[in-house]
């Protein structure tokens, strides 16, 4: 599809894009946006990093490019570790300078439909 009707669709339907993450992770970390009942989306701009969902017993690898859309809220995590994270784990916490090892470039936002248009 050309990006240009793609563009013209998204338009039409008056969704905007809110980012509220665009960070460089390294070493242990994990982005959960679960619970926030939006449509959430995550691009992975390099680098490598597991999706974990509760409903599927392997996790999936995503890799530079990547983009994951859920257009309902979706309990899911975000990480580096292909094994799952523990519950007392933190998310959502903005990187460490101090961390080293492969970095990962995240994306992440919500989609909304603008109710004044």
């Amino acid at each position: 599809m050309d990006m240009d009707v793609l563009s013209e669709i998204l338009q039409s339907l008056h969704l905007k894009a809110s980012v509220f993450l665009h960070a460089c992770f390294r070493g242990d970390w994990a982005v959960d946006t679960s619970g926030q009942r939006r449509a959430t989306f995550h691009l992975v701009a390099n680098g490598g990093c597991w999706l974990h969902m509760p409903d599927r017993e392997e996790p999936i690898a995503l890799a530079g490019d990547d983009l994951i859309v859920f257009p309902h809220d979706a309990q899911h995590t975000i990480s580096n570790s292909q094994l799952p994270i523990a519950e007392d784990f933190p998310r959502n916490q903005l990187p460490d300078e101090s961390s080293t090892g492969p970095g990962v470039t995240l994306i992440c936002g919500y989609f909304d439909f603008d109710r004044d248009s």
